[in-house]
C-alpha cells in the first residue's frame, strides 16, 4: 500500500487507540466485535485479535482492481470492468469449445479501459 501512496489513509486500531483519543472506548469494542465475528465466520478458531487496520472504501477499490478481486469490487458497491466479465466469459466459453464474437471485440477494443472504476 506503500506504494501506492495511500499508506496515510490507513488507521491502525487497538487498544491505545482508545487512551489516545482516536476512537471512544464504544467506537473501539463495536469495531473489535464486528471485525472479529466476521474472523470468525471464516475460521471458527480465530482468536480475538487485539488490532486492525481501517481503511477507505477507495482504497479498498483500488487494491481490489490491482488484484484483479471482482468479489471485493462487488461487494464494495463498485461496477466490475467489462474486459474483466469478458475474459470470464471468454474463459468459460473456451472451456466448452465454444466461442462469442461480441465478447472478443469487448476484449480487443482498445478504446476501453479495462481498469477504470
Amino acid at each position: 500500500l506503500a506504494a501506492m501512496g495511500v499508506a496515510d489513509t490507513l488507521r491502525v486500531i487497538e487498544r491505545a487507540s482508545v487512551t489516545s483519543g482516536a476512537v471512544t472506548d464504544d467506537e473501539f469494542r463495536t469495531l473489535l466485535d464486528t471485525y472479529t465475528a466476521m474472523q470468525r465466520k471464516r475460521d471458527p478458531l480465530a482468536a480475538i485479535a487485539r488490532r486492525f487496520t481501517l481503511l477507505p472504501v477507495r482504497v479498498a477499490a483500488m487494491v481490489a482492481q490491482d488484484e484483479h478481486h471482482k468479489d471485493v469490487l462487488v461487494a464494495l458497491g463498485r461496477e466490475v470492468p467489462k474486459k474483466w466479465l469478458a475474459q470470464e466469459r471468454k474463459d468459460a466459453l473456451a472451456a466448452e469449445g465454444a466461442v462469442d464474437f461480441n465478447t472478443n471485440a469487448i476484449l480487443e477494443d482498445e478504446s476501453e479501459d479495462c481498469d477504470e472504476l
